[in-house]
């Protein structure tokens, strides 16, 4: 277990009845199994998103416990859901690409009966605060360990009633991730390993970018993150020795409620870490909080 602080600045589509099937970004043809009759009718797919558990729901006749989903590239394990009838069936897995993702299905002799090409768009995570609402688009190809990391921080509600605990028109940046909102800031314990730093992927630290806040250590960022308020070229990677900030994303929507947040009044306020009382800087005299982070695409 560890506490997660900052003490210092180091921080569906259908298978068309005749012969094809049309999905986002392409398509692909359906037949039938003759000599058992299981034929399919539609494919259809939900929740088609970076880091989703996307459901394959298929329909048909003659659908038997050996029909097959495969998905040769961007998903993991493929599960059958239970339930399944001679008639539907569905299946299950985690999305992990972007781009183009081809669905097939066979027969339990892997005789192909349909195929279905998605198209899996840029994730995006739309945070609301009590000063408006911003979305975030993320760059898992460039950085996909600072991607995911924060994508499972979001599925599991942890930035809910998470305060930006520093806004510092100084440095240009506000920061959030390491406190919750109460009579008094709460510092988060976190129990998630900290992640690489790959602030060396090629992106910068500009103005409406969000990246991973850390300790004075490497390798060392968890939950915080911040939004830089304005181009922040020292942030970047430097060398090994100054490998500064991984950019993982952007503000897409919202740079004015970043304006607003960056504006509003601070100073140092008391929390107690570990049992001793620390004096942060540059924390918002009234609370911004997220009241709600999802992932919205």
């Amino acid at each position: 277990m560890k506490t997660n602080l900052q003490r210092a600045w180091s921080w569906g589509l259908t298978l068309g009845l005749g012969l094809s099937l049309v999905g986002c970004g392409g398509g692909g043809g359906a037949l039938a199994d003759k000599e058992n009759q299981e034929t399919v009718s539609s494919i259809s797919a939900t929740t088609v998103g970076y880091r989703r558990t996307m459901t394959v729901s298929v329909t048909g006749g003659g659908l038997t416990d050996g029909l097959k989903v495969v998905v040769p590239e961007g998903c993991g394990a493929v599960t059958a859901s239970t339930g399944g009838t001679q008639f539907s069936r569905s299946f299950t897995c985690k999305v992990d690409k972007l781009g183009a993702l081809l669905v097939t299905v066979e027969n339990a002799a892997g005789k192909r009966l349909g195929t279905l090409t998605l198209d899996v768009p840029t994730p995006q995570v739309t945070l609301i605060t009590n000063k408006g609402t911003m979305v975030l688009e993320l760059d898992p190809i460039k950085a996909p360990l600072s991607v995911n990391n924060f994508l499972d921080y979001v599925a599991e509600g942890f930035y809910r009633n998470v305060v930006f605990h520093r806004v510092d028109p100084a440095f240009g940046v506000i920061q959030a991730g390491g406190f919750r909102t109460g009579t008094a800031l709460v510092p988060i314990t976190v129990v998630k390993e900290p992640i690489k730093n790959e602030s060396n992927n090629g992106l910068k630290n500009l103005q409406g970018t969000i990246a991973m806040a850390r300790l004075a250590g490497t390798d060392t960022a968890t939950s915080q993150f911040f939004i830089n308020m304005r181009d922040n070229p020292d942030f970047d990677f430097q060398s090994e020795a100054l490998p500064g900030y991984a950019v993982f994303g952007k503000v897409v929507t919202g740079l004015d409620v970043v304006d607003t947040i960056g504006a509003v009044e601070t100073g140092p306020r008391n929390v107690t870490i570990e049992g001793n009382v620390t004096t942060l800087q540059n924390v918002p005299k009234v609370d911004v909080t997220i009241t709600f982070a999802s992932q919205s695409r």
